[in-house]
């Protein structure tokens, strides 16, 4: 299956016939030759090195496979990196220096939401091509004034999108008619995939019977549980991170809850202890052990490379590289809004699922839920928060 259906590719003329002209200087002995140039803005620093790490390596193996293949519109593939430090100022900075001074317009990062912010409001100005790898928040690609900024895109589904995943699951999969949520209050995160969750549960003729926040840093849930457990949903939406799911969950069913439990993407940890929280679902953006082939192949070769297994930012971050380098062989020509087009109207089969963009370039795409059953991590199901109307994203369940 091709990479990518393109449903409408504009190119500029004029882009072209600028493009085919023939070179007219001869480059001296010692300078580099002409390369396309794509850069990484991620944090590489103690703190967060690791989320650069595997950006960095997730895209490398994208470049190499590229340059293997001839690079792009018959130049190598370059890569430039600079460091994010997960920090707005830091990210903005680094997005200055390598427009201005290296001339890059395609730029893959940031992973924090500050930073990558930072990156896009650098690159708008700039005319430059950003997509982030790992940024949720919706307001990303939105301008101050809620427009579309036209060269801002993302790889992974947003967290509103990622609640009515949830609530379609639990309404059509569980079919529960009653729901209770609970979230931190702290941040957005939980409030956010509880408002987007209870909208869409709703909409589906389901009722949120209780909803209450807790405060996270604490370690006894039970003032917030019990209105919870008086109104007897029939299941449990518990949207946060895996540092307090698992004493809250404990505490939930050592309180006589023992509804199926649906969590969210900040579950997915090594550390979130299986037995206690067995008989729940969540959904990620990617599993390892996903009953695909493309999945397998990826698995094969990053940990051949790597000598560990992928982790969700690498995938996602080598599916960013995938998709930039297959719009801009579409478009024939390295120039952002050319590029931004060809994103725009096409859909693209990678690793972490079959990928299109909305008018606001968000991705139509599914996730994988993940049951927990006895002690392991089993494959449930993929699921959309929208319907796709494109191509073979009507099945994902498929072998991409």
């Amino acid at each position: 299956m091709q990479l990518i259906r393109s449903r409408r590719i504009v190119v500029l003329l004029m882009g072209l016939l600028i493009w085919a002209l023939p070179a007219c200087e001869l480059f001296e002995v010692d300078q580099e030759p002409p390369a396309f140039q794509v850069a990484i803005i991620a944090p590489f620093g103690d703190e967060y090195g690791n989320l650069g790490q595997s950006v960095r390596n997730g895209v490398l193996l994208a470049v190499e496979a590229q340059n293997e293949q001839g690079g792009l519109l018959g130049q190598p593939v370059r890569v430039i990196l600079e460091d994010s430090a997960c920090d707005y100022q830091t990210a903005r900075a680094a997005a200055q220096s390598i427009i201005a001074d290296e001339g890059v317009m395609f730029i893959l990062g940031a992973v924090c939401a500050g930073a990558s912010e930072g990156v896009a409001q650098i690159a708008s100005d700039a005319g430059a091509l950003q997509i982030s790898p790992a940024s949720v928040d919706a307001d990303l690609t939105e301008d101050v004034t809620g427009a579309l900024r036209p060269l801002v895109f993302r790889t992974p589904v947003t967290d509103p999108d990622q609640g009515v995943i949830a609530a379609k699951f639990v309404r059509d999969t569980l079919d529960a008619e009653t729901v209770g949520i609970l979230h931190a209050e702290e941040g957005d995160y939980g409030s956010v995939l509880a408002d987007a969750f209870t909208m869409a549960f709703e909409a589906e003729d389901g009722e949120v019977v209780a909803r209450e926040s807790y405060d996270q840093d604490t370690s006894q849930f039970y003032e917030a549980l019990e209105p919870v457990r008086d109104a007897d949903p029939d299941v449990l939406y518990v949207p946060g991170y895996h540092t307090v799911i698992n004493p809250l969950v404990s505490q939930i069913r050592a309180f006589g809850m023992f509804q199926p439990i649906v969590g969210s993407d900040g579950w997915k940890s090594a550390n979130l202890d299986v037995n206690t929280v067995d008989g729940s679902y969540f959904p990620v953006h990617y599993y390892a052990s996903e009953p695909r082939s493309v999945v397998a192949t990826w698995n094969s070769l990053y940990e051949t490379r790597y000598l560990v297994p992928p982790d969700t930012l690498a995938t996602l971050a080598h599916d960013a590289a995938r998709m930039l380098f297959t719009a801009v062989e579409a478009a024939g020509f390295p120039d952002p809004y050319s590029v931004s087009q060809v994103l725009e109207t096409s859909t693209f089969d990678l690793i972490s699922g079959q990928l299109a963009f909305d008018d606001m370039h968000n991705p139509i795409k599914s996730m994988v839920i993940l049951r927990v059953d006895n002690g392991a991590v089993r494959f449930e199901a993929r699921r959309f928060a929208r319907s796709p109307d494109v191509g073979d994203l009507e099945n994902p369940e498929s072998d991409e």
